[in-house]
């Protein structure tokens, strides 16, 4: 757990200070990179290019706080775990500061809307594993608590009509978001009572098949989904344990495994043939 010192907060001369010092960096780096004609040497560049380095690395841990409580407050209003938001908010940071303007106002009037809009894209992927874009994800959960509020204001259970009403749009796009539900995850699925009129040799065929078409993706997707669904050891793995063996972070672990599945989805076709074949 981070522990943050008030002392490390930036006054509004030293954020300039700051924010010059990373923009001299940043043209001395291209000065370096392309043949620019300058009056300074290659060592004052590189002098430069250091200090404006030190300079966004100091401007970053000085706003760690602002980063932690807009995670921490979307981790109440989610569930989605505190450090994974804080690691996709501290990214949102290093892109706010790489598009501030230090001479339009303070840098905290510009990032909190930008990292608090990349964690509602983040939470809403996330938190229920929908399957869908971000996009998609965050207009579905917006049209779903616009009908739990019309529900409590009405008094009544509320459908597509009264909620493609309300917003102007059509009933069949607001049926859709409001039908989104999270796919069933294959662990799920393997626990699942098989059917009675499936043979024993029909299970093992579709192992096999479902081996082979995991054997084929990258191989971070197939390490992923091999520990997280007990393919290589027999043991279902946690995120923290995937991303110890890959090198990353849990959100990265995760989205890895959602992208293996997405590949599996897209390959079912070999799996259904097998499954049905006999």
């Amino acid at each position: 757990m981070f522990r943050f010192d008030a002392a490390t907060l930036l006054t509004p001369e030293r954020e300039v200070c700051l924010a010059r010092t990373i923009e001299a960096g940043v043209i001395a780096r291209h000065a370096l990179a392309q043949p620019w004609r300058t009056d300074a040497t290659e060592a004052e560049l590189r002098r430069l290019v250091a200090e404006g380095d030190r300079a966004r690395d100091d401007f970053l841990l000085a706003n760690l706080r602002l980063v932690a409580q807009l995670a921490r407050a979307a981790a109440r209003r989610t569930g989605v775990e505190f450090d994974e938001l804080f690691q996709e908010g501290f990214l949102a940071l290093g892109r706010a500061l790489q598009r501030f303007d230090h001479t339009r106002g303070r840098f905290t009037t510009y990032a909190v809307p930008v990292i608090g809009q990349h964690l509602v894209r983040v939470t809403s992927s996330l938190a229920g594993h929908l399957g869908v874009s971000a996009g998609r994800a965050v207009a579905h959960r917006r049209v779903v608590g616009l009908a739990d509020q019309l529900a409590q204001d009405l008094g009544r259970t509320v459908g597509p009509d009264d909620v493609s009403a309300m917003l102007g749009r059509d009933r069949d796009w607001t049926a859709r978001l409001i039908g989104l539900r999270p796919p069933v995850p294959l662990d799920e699925l393997s626990h699942a009572p098989a059917a009675p009129e499936r043979a024993e040799w029909q299970d093992r065929l579709f192992a096999a098949a479902l081996g082979r078409v995991v054997r084929r993706l990258p191989p971070d997707q197939r390490t992923a989904l091999e520990l997280r669904f007990g393919f290589a050891d027999g043991r279902c793995h946690s995120y923290r344990e995937v991303a110890r063996r890959l090198g990353v972070s849990p959100a990265s672990a995760r989205r890895i495994e959602q992208r293996g599945l997405a590949s599996l989805r897209r390959r079912r076709g070999e799996l259904g043939l097998v499954s049905e074949a006999g």
